[in-house]
């Protein structure tokens, strides 16, 4: 006879964290596209080149597609890689705010920071549960012990 393999059910938080990376995925695909798409017309308007827009399109698209591969299937370095993402992304979203906007602290500043905390909560809180654990595997339960 052949040999069994066990599925893992997929937790429902799993599936909506999936659901969230997916989305700031496509956006971030769309923004390297119209980037590129766009390219006469953002030189006319920027006071740079608009590569800052497509290289961190094209990077936290790619980003995206690995991290959504590897929450959907289960990897055991899921919880890895979605710390790095939730910390860079954060990260990145302030950066990207401070240095390239005109006015950082306009009236969403408030609404973007309680949004991206909320977020980095809902992260850490889902990866401490014992279903996340037991669906990442037994290295990744062992290692959350220690």
């Amino acid at each position: 006879m052949g040999v069994k393999t066990i599925k893992k059910k997929r937790p429902k938080t799993i599936t909506v964290l999936s659901l969230f990376v997916i989305m700031i995925t496509i956006v971030n695909l769309t923004r390297a596209v119209l980037t590129i798409s766009q390219w006469q017309f953002l030189v006319s308007v920027l006071l740079y080149p608009p590569y800052y827009q497509l290289l961190t399109g094209l990077f936290w698209g790619f980003f995206g597609i690995l991290l959504f591969c590897s929450l959907w299937f289960g990897w055991q370095k899921s919880p890895f890689l979605m710390a790095i993402g939730t910390i860079s992304y954060s990260i990145y979203i302030w950066f990207d705010r401070f240095i390239f906007s005109v006015a950082p602290f306009d009236r969403n500043w408030l609404f973007v920071l309680i949004i991206n905390g909320l977020c980095v909560i809902y992260i850490a809180w889902s990866f401490r549960l014992k279903n996340i654990k037991a669906y990442f595997g037994a290295a990744y339960d062992n290692r959350s012990q220690n």
